[in-house]
């Protein structure tokens, strides 16, 4: 018969607090095997997302090789242009070299050939030598070559004004009935094209339309309408044939009745008066104005904060209005102010200076 020998209370404890360490260390390794298991799903989607990296990085190359090719392609195209462009250089240089000068000191008739109606033109040059390079709407230029150096010129075409869209009803009847009555036994134009009794006949009944559709009926403003249309076109033709036959003569041109497109006229600038200084709307905002001019292309709103003199350096702000407001100034410091109106071909004018305390 086995006798158990009873365990004392020290026994007793120490094989509790071996129970706790147990619990806890495995406690421990379970919690590692969950970040085990999480850095492992961490790497699992960092590899997924190396190989998305992977494959966006394969398909941005093969984009790139791509365009490379496509720049490959463009610079043989350039190359070919270029190498073209140089044959034409080399031909117009043979067929320069063909034309023979005219007589020093004679006048001559260039004419170009027409494209239409309305690109005819014709200038008169007396030069040694002249070639026409290229046309506008409104001018020629002239490349003049003389024994010692070359020199272009800009001759002006007169034009008729051939678009009657901003003209009202009555006032396209009125300038089509003058029109009629001025190219009517005038020397200048013998054969007009259209003739005379086709526009008088057009003119006719756009006038018997236009009364008719003075009660504002939809089906007699449309017949209306398209009378005016068809008027407009022959209005037009006319305004063609008046070109072609003028040749550039001013007073036929006027004479035929047609409007002359007016000629752009160079807008000089003013006196700019003096810069207006007022106090902005929060503190250290100050606000400078001048007199606005119709010829201004921009402002120079200009400000210092020491008293003018030659070597001044001015803080400039270039604006399209003649007003500005100047922003993070000292409050209670003084500054100076004038504005520069620049205009075209170089115009420019300065104001007075004028001082303020801002606030």
């Amino acid at each position: 018969m086995l006798v158990t020998r009873p365990t004392t209370g020290k026994k007793r404890n120490k094989i509790v607090k071996k129970r706790e360490r147990m619990a806890k260390k495995r406690e421990r390794i379970a919690n590692m095997r969950e970040r085990i298991a999480k850095k492992r799903e961490r790497i699992a989607n960092m590899r997924e997302r190396i190989a998305k990296k992977k494959e966006r990085m394969a398909n941005m190359r093969e984009r790139i090789a791509k365009k490379r090719e496509r720049m490959a392609n463009m610079r043989e195209r350039i190359a070919k242009k270029r190498e073209r462009m140089a044959k034409m250089r080399e031909r117009m240089a043979k067929k320069r070299d063909k034309i023979a000068p005219f007589p020093a000191g004679k006048a001559i008739i260039v004419k170009i050939p027409p494209v239409n109606l309305i690109q005819f033109r014709s200038i008169s040059v007396s030069m040694d030598f002249c070639k026409i390079i290229c046309r506008r709407k409104r001018y020629i230029r002239v490349s003049v070559i003389s024994q010692h150096s070359p020199k272009r010129y800009l001759m002006k075409v007169i034009s008729l004004a051939l678009s009657f869209i901003n003209l009202t009803d009555m006032a396209f009847l009125k300038l089509c009935q003058y029109v009629v009555e001025c190219m009517t036994g005038n020397t200048a134009f013998p054969t007009p094209v259209p003739a005379l009794e086709a526009v008088t006949d057009a003119i006719n009944d756009y006038s018997e339309k236009l009364i008719a559709s003075a009660g504002k009926d939809l089906v007699m403003v449309a017949e209306k309408n398209q009378s005016r249309l068809f008027l407009e076109s022959m209005m037009a033709k006319l305004g063609l044939y008046v070109m072609f036959t003028a040749m550039g003569d001013e007073a036929a041109l006027k004479s035929s009745g047609f409007p002359v497109v007016k000629e752009r006229t160079t807008r000089y600038i003013t006196n700019t008066g003096n810069v207006t200084l007022t106090n902005g709307v929060t503190s250290g905002q100050m606000q400078s104005r001048v007199k606005s001019q119709k010829a201004a292309r921009s402002y120079q709103h200009q400000i210092t904060d020491s008293e003018p003199a030659d070597n001044t350096v001015w803080d400039i702000r270039t604006v399209s209005t003649c007003k500005y407001v100047f922003s993070g100034l000292t409050p209670g410091k003084r500054y100076w102010v004038r504005v520069a109106v620049v205009g075209s071909a170089d115009q420019i004018a300065y104001s007075p200076v004028a001082s303020m305390y801002a606030q």
